[in-house]
């Protein structure tokens, strides 16, 4: 994929950024700015700052700043050496009903379900990556929740000479099983550093989600390689968690919205109610 002006998803939130109180009787209304405002001016200058500012920006939502951006798998510092390739490989001795063949697919596959991989959650939906920021923060013990916004395509430039998204058309020229074992052999894979992709597998939740990856090759995070102009952080006070959480579930972001199915309607229908 190449880049383009991308879609209108992340502009949406900025309906965030004030109430509309309606006086009885007067037919006026107030738009009264809360104080989280500087929160959308911050994602503007973030957008601005990498080049995103008409679109094909990607975020990352993190409940607690201080948490780097590193994929699940290199957070385990004392994994065994065998650890990923046998994570793959039982995965999918065992598994029961899916036809995959593709080792990337594979690996998409099993980051959704919850493996540790060397993928990285990203979504092109601002609203989700607030969401996800806001949804698990605590008020005391941890740090503020951030988002990040990441021009993807400035990072595939930087580290692949291309500027383009690696997808199921545009694919990476290698195999991810085949580089995991080659790395257990201490050959480093291929793009050492982080590198953006679309799902090359796929089901309603991740659409719902609009989720996309960075694939990291090394242990360094991504916030470690990259500047500013690539990737930014904006914080979320923590005073203003509790109101941007309501207005999200007064615009229809919620369990539902992003998760789909059963567990997601469980999940809206147990906040709304005793939450």
């Amino acid at each position: 994929m190449v880049p383009g002006l991308g879609s209108n998803q992340d502009f949406q939130v900025h309906d965030l950024a004030c109430y509309q109180l309606h006086h009885p009787g007067s037919g006026n209304i107030e738009v009264v700015p809360l104080p989280f405002n500087d929160f959308f001016a911050a994602i503007q200058n973030a957008r601005h700052r990498t080049g995103t500012e008409r679109g094909g920006a990607w975020y990352r939502g993190i409940s607690d700043g201080r948490h780097r951006l590193l994929p699940s798998l290199l957070r385990h510092k004392n994994r065994h050496a065998d650890a990923e390739i046998n994570m793959f490989a039982e995965f999918w001795t065992m598994i029961e009903g899916e036809s995959i063949d593709n080792s990337w697919e594979r690996l998409s596959f099993m980051q959704h379900y919850g493996v540790p991989t060397r993928l990285l959650d990203w979504t092109t939906d601002l609203n989700a990556a607030v969401y996800f920021a806001t949804s698990a923060s605590e008020k005391t013990g941890t740090g503020d929740p951030w988002i990040w916004v990441l021009n993807p395509y400035k990072l595939n430039e930087l580290f692949c000479n291309e500027r383009i998204i690696f997808d199921t058309v545009d694919r990476l020229n290698f195999d991810y099983y085949e580089a995991a074992k080659a790395s257990r052999r201490g050959t480093s894979f291929p793009n050492e550093q982080p590198i953006a992709m679309r799902p090359m597998w796929s089901n309603p939740r991740i659409r719902l989600q609009s989720g996309c990856f960075t694939f990291h090759g090394c242990e360094r995070p991504l916030d470690e390689v990259v500047n500013s102009r690539i990737a930014k952080r904006v914080p979320i006070p923590h005073s203003a968690v509790r109101t941007m959480r309501r207005k999200l579930i007064d615009e229809g972001i919620n369990p539902f919205r992003l998760f789909g199915g059963v567990e997601g309607l469980a999940t809206h229908i147990r906040r709304s109610h005793l939450e």
